[in-house]
């Protein structure tokens, strides 16, 4: 039987897993097995866009990824009922949608989301369009990807990954949220382009060890002070 330590946090993790695995995939993993091997439990929440594959739940995705009722109340459900500690969010395009985020923030617990893109503002998540850079959403507004069709080519699937994240910028759904970027160069163009606009949100880069990364983390979720934790960085 699972025992916790006087210092083990309980950490949700939630994931929402592409049709074609990734790296993403792959971080997911890693950090769970990391936080179990050091004596933390991990209650885990996970979707796959291939569930939405076919049929009506095909038909119900554009509503789902701008803002999933039942994800949300999930997420809200489990930190409540299972005495959640902290919340480490990973990809929730597009089956998630950042509705969750919002969700386990509501809770009151320590929120935490790893970035492992740029798609909060740029829909293509990558920056380049044509083969070069391109910041023209971040510059001039998400209608500009929505013009190009810079999401997988196609106007209406560009339309509903804009559509989440303008409406969730607006509706402030990071402000607040402890935002972890993989490069330092992720973490300039996220303070560049989003940090400005997003309040108390905090934006951190931990190298590339996730070791490091997660025994901030622990750190930050056992004091739940974000003052401290940040000026210790």
């Amino acid at each position: 039987m699972y025992k916790r330590g006087p210092s083990a946090v309980k950490i949700l993790l939630v994931h929402c897993h592409y049709r074609m695995p990734g790296g993403e995939d792959a971080v997911f993993a890693a950090e769970r097995a990391l936080l179990e091997r050091r004596g933390h439990q991990v209650i885990v929440y996970e979707r796959s866009n291939e569930e939405a594959a076919h049929g009506l739940p095909k038909a119900l995705l554009p509503l789902h990824a701008v803002w999933n009722h039942t994800a949300a109340r999930d997420i809200k459900h489990i930190i409540k009922t299972q005495n959640i500690d902290a919340v480490h969010i990973h990809n929730t395009l597009l089956l998630l949608s950042p509705a969750v985020v919002r969700a386990a923030k509501s809770t009151g617990v320590p929120v935490v989301q790893t970035l492992h893109n740029f798609r909060l503002f740029c829909p293509n998540g990558i920056l380049l369009r044509d083969g070069r850079v391109c910041e023209d959403c971040p510059r001039h507004g998400l209608s500009c990807a929505i013009r190009h069709r810079c999401y997988r080519g196609s106007l209406a699937q560009t339309l509903v990954v804009a559509a989440a994240y303008g409406l969730h910028r607006r509706l402030g759904t990071w402000r607040g949220v402890t935002m972890v970027a993989l490069t330092e160069f992720d973490r300039q163009k996220l303070l560049e382009f989003f940090g400005r606009n997003t309040g108390q949100c905090l934006f951190f880069y931990f190298g590339k060890s996730l070791g490091h990364q997660l025994l901030f983390l622990l750190s930050l979720f056992c004091h739940k002070d974000m003052e401290a934790a940040s000026l210790a960085v």
